[in-house]
């Protein structure tokens, strides 16, 4: 909804391991999240708690899903150089992607009567 609402870069606050590879989950998350840049056409970049409290390695995805920063697991401030023109380009050169976007047909997860199927049961 950002991203069709106009959004070109999205900023997400984080307070979650990015890396458990105890859990196996490794980069999974950091994975997910440069696929949503570059799903809906926008830049996105992470803030994530430091090491101990969770694992830092704070990170910003170009919507070409190249790596533009990532933090390592201290603290610090991570600074993500974004280039709006770049994006701009990037997101002209892939229009014809939303082509194929049905967002009407995902109106009805948006109803706060929908039923919530993974929600704990009480």
């Amino acid at each position: 909804m950002l991203m069709l609402n106009g959004a070109e870069v999205i900023l997400t606050p984080n307070a979650c391991p990015l890396d458990d590879r105890e859990a196996g989950i490794g980069d999974v998350r950091i994975a997910e999240f440069r696929a949503r840049a570059f799903e809906n056409l926008v830049a996105v970049a992470m803030a994530n708690y430091a090491a101990p409290q969770h694992d830092g390695r704070s990170v910003a995805f170009h919507p070409d899903g190249t790596l533009v920063v990532r933090g390592d697991a201290g603290e610090g401030i991570v600074v993500a150089e974004l280039d709006l023109d770049r994006i701009r380009a990037w997101r002209e050169q892939e229009s014809g992607r939303d082509a194929a976007r049905s967002p009407e047909k995902y109106a009805a997860i948006s109803c706060p009567d929908h039923p919530r199927p993974l929600a704990t049961r009480g």
